[in-house]
């Protein structure tokens, strides 16, 4: 019978040298995974910062500080961020207007502010650029404030504030339907968040905002959080979390990461919207007033809904169709690039000049 050999046993070098590698192929794959969502996703996952430029405003919910200035980071856009001396974005401009000059004001959101382009060529500054070669002695002056929903805010707007700077013609954009509610933004600590609308009760208001700065304060203190965030792996982790979460299931140390990497806290829902009815109203009501003060009201529709909205309530608009073209949009949060912001201007150039024909044209009939 032969004798049946045992296999050799692994000696305490060759098992260390085994241990070894596991460890280093322990310690390689998360660096490997850190180095590739660097150079792949770095743009999607970088620390975010906003500029402290938003005050609460009684009459819009919040407008921008004047002078105020700070840097926007977010994906594809790093910006110095500066408001004017009279809370707008953009160039300084006088209060009142020139002589023999007609003022156009531009009142927008986040797009035609201009604030989530990494250049300032926003589709109010493309515009007047467009005028000013083609010979016209128009302003364009930029009011926006850049927020979602902000359609009744805007119009408070072109009711009150925008009309005290004298334009004969307000651009307003609009998208139907509109919120109800003007919301509060305000800044703290870093962070941007909205703490009530106009008409909640300011016990309420006051209430909410000593939650919130609370919570800012809990999570930076948090210096685990604070290690976490310089992890792409852990940005990466916790943004996937937030895009699949349903309500009670998100891990509490996930949402205070995203919340601390994008430093932006929104609001918990909408709320309601204006019927067709009450929108008439609103808008009949700036109208008017602006006819009063020697002004005009025409809105900016980019979609087939306003179009048809303000054909049925003979609104004058200025009718703008922008391609579905990626190279028109931002790639990470689908707002217009500068080459999108430019045709913007382009559907604007015939409506603006039109309206400054006919005012020219009533000026002279009045002299006659």
């Amino acid at each position: 019978m032969r004798a049946t050999r045992e296999p050799p046993s692994r000696s305490p070098r060759h098992r260390r040298r085994w241990w070894r590698i596991a460890l280093l192929l322990l310690l390689a794959l998360p660096l490997a995974a850190e180095i590739y969502l660097r150079v792949r996703h770095g743009e999607v996952l970088v620390l975010q910062s906003r500029p402290m430029i938003y005050v609460p405003d009684d009459i819009q919910g919040y407008r921008y500080r004047p002078n105020a200035e700070g840097r926007l980071r977010i994906p594809s856009i790093d910006k110095h961020v500066r408001i004017n001396s009279l809370g707008y974005s953009g160039p300084e401009f006088s209060k009142h207007k020139a002589d023999g000059v007609y003022r156009v004001a531009v009142l927008g959101s986040s797009l035609a502010s201009g604030i989530w382009l990494n250049s300032d060529e926003c589709y109010p500054k493309a515009l007047q650029r467009k005028l000013t070669d083609s010979g016209h002695p128009i302003e364009v002056i930029n009011c926006s404030v850049d927020g979602a929903y902000r359609g009744l805010a805007k119009i408070r707007q072109a009711h009150g504030p925008v009309l005290d700077l004298e334009p004969d013609l307000v651009l307003l954009a609009l998208n139907l339907p509109i919120l109800r509610m003007c919301w509060i933004r305000e800044t703290y600590s870093g962070y941007v968040f909205e703490t009530g609308f106009i008409g909640m009760p300011e016990e309420q208001i006051d209430h909410n905002r000593g939650e919130l700065k609370g919570m800012i304060d809990a999570i930076e203190s948090r210096s685990l959080l604070q290690v976490l965030k310089r992890s792409y792996i852990a940005r990466a982790w916790s943004r996937r979390l937030d895009s699949q979460h349903s309500e009670g299931t998100f891990p509490g140390w996930a949402a205070a990461l995203n919340l601390t990497r994008q430093k932006r806290i929104h609001a918990g829902g909408w709320g309601a919207y204006l019927t067709e009815a009450e929108t008439v109203e609103v808008l009949e009501w700036a109208r008017t007033e602006g006819w009063r003060r020697g002004s005009r009201l025409m809105i900016i529709a980019n979609d087939a809904e306003t179009v048809a909205f303000c054909r049925k309530h003979r609104f004058t608009y200025a009718q703008v169709e922008v391609p579905d073209d990626p190279g028109l949009r931002h790639a990470h949060d689908g707002h217009l690039n500068e080459a999108g912001h430019d045709v913007v201007a382009d559907w604007l150039v015939p409506a603006v000049v039109g309206m400054w024909n006919k005012n020219r044209q009533s000026l002279e009939s009045a002299r006659k």
